[in-house]
């Protein structure tokens, strides 16, 4: 139902006893005029009365009471005669009329009685209303407040609890003490540190100084007379006794409370354990007493710094050798022992170490105990504690005087020697150049006296000839060889990746004439992608081949080429079946202008492994012998891999395969 549809509804009822209160006074009062004057129809009137007194204020019952009043003398006037006499009939009436006012005054004063009551009511019931909506509020309030009150409960006693534990972790215990009654309360922990029951409290302070160690009872004693008379806090280390007779070591702090007078009624503070920290102190003292002991007799030259950067210590060895005291080395002080020359440099390199918290090397000149200087090799490392906080240097310090000088010798001969070298290379390679054109004059006029005068010349000198053309042939290829040789220093290292089978078959195919005549089986493996000189490599292989054909055995010559990956890098292989080499000639075949062979025997220049083994080390790689007599010989050397930085900045990976 729509709220206008409810409201007009309502009116509605409301109105229905108001009709009914007119309709009954209309009827009573049509009765009263058709009925004769004698008849009491009159007396009807009451009952619109009461029904409009259900309705009506006192008010308005006053209104219809005169409204009824009227209506009766109206029907005296317009109702028929009867048998009563007209002033009967005005008795009769006038007699209901204050018959009808007196019930009115009664309905109205009922009415006024019932309106108080349901003022009243109302009053009572709005009370009520807000009595309850207080009562809801106060209960509200105090739902709350338990609620808070159980939070802040369970805060407390998650507190307390943490508070225990954390205690327990730390070893540390409070206590209090009221000066006035005299009595002590403890904590658990406290109880658990002095070893006793809860029930075992002390409960004054002569009974807690039963507990402390003999020896302590007048530090304990003088530092509570201090805090009474100078009502300032206190801390101090003190042994306890437990029941059991052993000792544990206290660190306690504290202080007094005061009244609002000035007057200390209150003592509280703490209680830590800290025998096991005293031990570790007390080791501690003994290693840092045994460590100086034996820095002061370790030989080097020892110093430490503190947090500021000043030496705060130097060992007895640093004391000896530059014959100054402690007092003057302290601080700066050492610096004036270092060489004028040095000292800024030195001071520069040891700040920046210092500020950056980073360990630091360097070299200067420090003045020994007889007035001269020598040079110092001097390591600095930083100091860190268990938690990682930077307490200064520490350094050590080497004597290398003589290390300089000697470094100094062997710079200079070094030098001396690489300028020895370039000498000789060079006084050979002008030597070879300069030996090149009368090596070829006496070859020519040799040929030519071989074709002009053959006929002349008996056996003896025919021979004589061959044996000279020989030599000059011998000459030739050991001046070439050697040109050769001297060549590999100067030539730049031009190296790229090349395919070392491919060097070897060019190798082969330079010999072919050396496998023809021989008869040799030369068989060429896998051989890697290498990065190098291509045509040093065919040298390389070149001479290894040759020189297997050469030192061969009764039997066919065999050689095998191979190469595998052994460690990160290339062993190549040059393995024969000829005669071999004994074990201690392994290293000496690769020297120059070495043989172990006659040159009847064998001929050559003996300069050919010698090229070998520096085209091998040019190439960052090594070359040896493996090999026995009779059984055949095997030269190794290696070669790089080739490296090849991943594009994702990962380490370089090794390339290459075997062709």
């Amino acid at each position: 139902m729509s709220p206008v549809a409810l409201n007009a509804a309502t009116k509605l009822r409301s109105a229905i006893p108001l009709f009914l209160a007119v309709f009954l006074t209309a009827g009573v009062f049509l009765t009263d005029m058709l009925i004769p004057k004698g008849y009491a129809v009159w007396s009807l009137y009451l009952l619109p009365l009461v029904v409009v007194t259900r309705i009506f204020r006192t008010v308005s019952i006053a209104w219809f009471t005169a409204l009824i009043t009227v209506l009766v003398f109206l029907g005296l006037i317009l109702s028929p005669p009867g048998a009563a006499s007209f002033n009967q009939s005005l008795l009769n009436r006038s007699l209901a009329t204050v018959v009808f006012w007196t019930c009115a005054y009664i309905l109205i004063e009922r009415r006024k009685t019932e309106e108080e009551l349901e003022v009243s009511y109302e009053a009572l019931e709005g009370r009520v209303e807000e009595r309850t909506a207080q009562l809801a509020r106060t209960n509200k309030e105090l739902l709350e407040e338990i609620a808070e009150r159980r939070k802040a409960e369970a805060v407390i006693r998650k507190r307390d609890k943490q508070l225990v534990e954390a205690q327990q972790i730390a070893q540390m215990g409070n206590w209090e003490w009221d000066i006035r009654s005299n009595t002590l309360t403890w904590s658990e922990e406290m109880h658990r540190i002095y070893g006793l029951r809860q029930d075992e409290s002390p409960e004054s302070f002569q009974d807690f100084l039963a507990h402390v160690h003999p020896e302590d009872l007048a530090v304990v004693r003088e530092k509570v007379r201090r805090a009474f008379s100078e009502k300032e806090p206190f801390s101090f280390d003190h042994r306890i006794v437990l029941p059991d007779g052993s000792m544990r070591t206290l660190h306690g702090e504290g202080g007094v409370v005061l009244d609002s007078s000035g007057e200390i009624v209150r003592m509280v503070g703490t209680g830590q354990d800290i025998t096991e920290r005293k031990k570790a102190e007390e080791n501690i003292a003994r290693a840092r007493d045994y460590y100086i002991k034996l820095l002061d007799e370790f030989p080097n030259l020892i110093w430490r710094a503190g947090i500021d950067g000043r030496c705060n210590y130097f060992n007895k060895s640093w004391l000896s050798f530059t014959g100054r005291s402690l007092k003057e080395e302290l601080g700066d002080g050492w610096l004036m022992a270092v060489h004028p020359e040095d000292r800024k440099c030195c001071t520069a390199t040891y700040a920046e170490a210092f500020d950056a918290r980073r360990p630091f090397v360097m070299e200067y000149r420090l003045r020994y105990h007889n007035g001269s200087f020598h040079w110092i090799l001097d390591y600095g490392m930083p100091l860190f504690d268990v938690d990682q906080a930077f307490i200064g240097y520490i350094g050590s310090c080497f004597d290398i005087e003589e290390r300089r000088r000697a470094q100094e010798l062997v710079e200079h001969q070094a030098k001396a020697l690489t300028q020895s070298n370039a000498d000789l290379e060079q006084f050979a390679y002008v030597a070879s150049h300069d030996l090149q054109e009368p090596l070829r004059m006496i070859q020519g006029f040799a040929q030519l006296l071989g074709r002009r005068y053959s006929d002349v010349l008996d056996d003896d000198g025919r021979q004589f000839m061959a044996y000279l053309m020989e030599g000059t042939e011998r000459m030739q290829k050991l001046i070439s060889n050697l040109l050769a040789y001297s060549r590999l220093d100067r030539q730049q290292k031009e190296f790229g990746q090349m395919d070392s089978r491919a060097a070897a078959s060019r190798a082969l195919f330079n010999l072919t004439q050396a496998v023809q005549e021989s008869g040799a089986v030369v068989e060429i493996g896998a051989l890697p992608v290498v990065c190098a000189d291509e045509t040093q490599m065919v040298q390389l292989f070149q001479n290894l081949i040759g020189n297997a054909l050469k030192f061969r055995s009764t039997e066919p010559p065999r050689v095998q080429v191979s190469a595998r990956s052994v460690g990160g890098e290339w062993l190549f292989t040059v393995q024969d079946n000829g005669i071999g080499i004994e074990p201690e000639y392994g290293e000496k075949i690769f020297a120059i202008f070495q043989r172990l062979h006659g040159p009847k025997e064998y001929q050559g220049t003996d300069i050919g492994l010698a090229i070998c083994k520096k085209i091998v080390e040019r190439h960052g790689g090594r070359i040896w012998a493996g090999s026995q007599s009779n059984h055949g010989a095997t030269i190794f050397f290696t070669l790089p891999l080739i490296q090849e930085k991943e594009q994702n900045g990962n380490e370089p990976r090794s390339i290459g395969r075997l062709h």
